[in-house]
């Protein structure tokens, strides 16, 4: 968990340095939107999942 932690702390961290450097400012979007997506991911396998379990007891 000390990890991801560690991640969100250096989004923030480039985000204050967007201003004077719009390199680091892409970069942390660009991995928020990795993260965002990959969360997305794991909720629509999750639905799936939980449906094709109860299309299993039901049928």
């Amino acid at each position: 968990m000390s990890n991801f932690n560690s991640g969100s702390q250096e989004v923030i961290d480039e985000r204050k340095l967007s201003a004077e450097n719009p390199v680091a400012k892409i970069k942390a979007l660009s991995m928020e939107k990795r993260a965002t997506n990959k969360l997305r991911m794991d909720v629509h396998l999750y639905d799936k999942n939980m449906r094709d379990i109860e299309s299993y007891q039901i049928g």
